[in-house]
C-alpha cells in the first residue's frame, strides 16, 4: 500500500541556483499507462514538472 512519499530538490526551474538546503516536495503517483503520456510526449519536451512523479514496477519479471 503507498501511503505518500517525497523527494528533496535543490533546484528549480525558476532560478539557477542551487539550493544548499533542499526543500521537501510530495511526490504524486501515476499509473504506468500514463507514463509515456508525461514523460515521452513530443509536445512535452523539456516540459516542466512541477512534482516528482512515482510509479511502481517489480524488479521479478515474473511479478506482475
Amino acid at each position: 500500500m503507498y501511503v505518500r512519499s517525497e523527494s528533496i530538490v535543490t533546484k528549480n526551474y525558476k532560478s539557477d541556483k542551487v539550493l544548499e538546503d533542499g526543500v521537501i516536495t510530495p511526490n504524486i503517483l501515476i499509473k504506468q499507462e500514463d507514463v509515456d503520456n508525461v514523460i515521452n510526449a513530443y509536445y512535452n519536451y523539456n516540459g516542466i514538472i512541477k512534482n516528482p512523479l512515482v510509479i511502481f514496477e517489480s524488479t521479478n519479471y515474473t511479478s506482475n
